[in-house]
């Protein structure tokens, strides 16, 4: 069960904006267990259309490797 939790945690670390319910109760345990709450949140800003398109000539550059 710690193992499968860790893998939820770990995908909600590199998720988007947006998320279902279940998605928030285990954010709202994981803010409760490291002793903070919604209120210390804050939504990075996204990265433009050309920073993406760069973004991904990056990554597939060095996948390369």
């Amino acid at each position: 069960m710690v193992i499968c939790q860790a893998r939820k945690e770990g995908a909600l670390a590199c998720a988007s904006h947006t998320g279902e319910d279940f998605h928030r109760d285990i954010v709202r345990k994981w803010l409760t267990w490291i002793g903070l709450s919604n209120d210390d949140l804050e939504c990075g800003a996204a990265l433009g259309r050309e920073s993406l398109k760069e973004e991904i000539w990056f990554l597939e550059e060095i996948s390369a490797y």
